[in-house]
């Protein structure tokens, strides 16, 4: 029992290790990009905006803060650390957004920034009062635009939402509430705003 136990566990610290909210928005840039640019130049443009961006600097943001001992844990356990982070995710989002208008990405590119630029805001004002999932906000958000741009073709993709809400849980990094809410909260709040933005 023991034995299973810690495989468990070691799964579930692989999935909390790659299933990061970049992860998804990495995905979700690209394959948007794929599906709407007219060029490869374009896709290229697109798509490396939004990984080095949404990706790749909070990545190396978060890694400075924990090499400094500004954060216990590469995944920000504790609520009160999480501002900061927050913050540059929702500065790095909007600069996102000027990049692309500027460089003339899709409206539905545009879009999708949009809402996760919401998502972020929701986050970061939820977090000052109560810790909830980012794992499970920032793979419910991408997920929603996914199925906005390749319809019931991104439905399989939802299994990871129920795996990531499970790992997170059984390490004890959310209870099942702060789990829940954050995947709940994803989908709404991006369901909502990409129908507002895309009617």
């Amino acid at each position: 029992m023991q034995a299973t136990g810690t495989a468990l566990s070691r799964f579930a610290k692989q999935v909390s290790n790659v299933f990061i909210p970049p992860t998804w928005s990495v995905l979700m840039f690209w394959s948007v990009s794929i599906k709407l640019g007219h060029s490869l130049w374009q896709i290229l443009v697109w798509g490396s905006i939004g990984t080095f961006f949404t990706a790749v600097l909070p990545i190396l943001y978060v890694g400075w803060l924990e090499k400094r001992g500004k954060v216990t844990h590469k995944h920000i356990p504790l609520r009160s650390q999480r501002n900061g982070p927050y913050l540059l995710s929702l500065l790095l989002w909007l600069f996102t957004f000027l990049l692309l208008y500027i460089t003339k990405a899709p409206d539905f590119l545009l879009a999708a920034v949009l809402a996760s630029i919401g998502n972020t805001l929701f986050i970061f004002i939820v977090n000052l009062f109560w810790k909830i999932s980012a794992h499970m906000l920032g793979t419910a958000g991408p997920l929603i635009i996914l199925s906005f741009a390749f319809g019931w073709w991104a439905a399989p993709l939802y299994i990871f939402l129920l795996l990531i809400g499970w790992s997170r849980i059984l390490l004890k990094a959310h209870t099942p509430a702060q789990a829940v809410w954050g995947g709940i909260s994803g989908l709404v709040l991006t369901y909502v705003q990409m129908a507002f933005y895309l009617k």
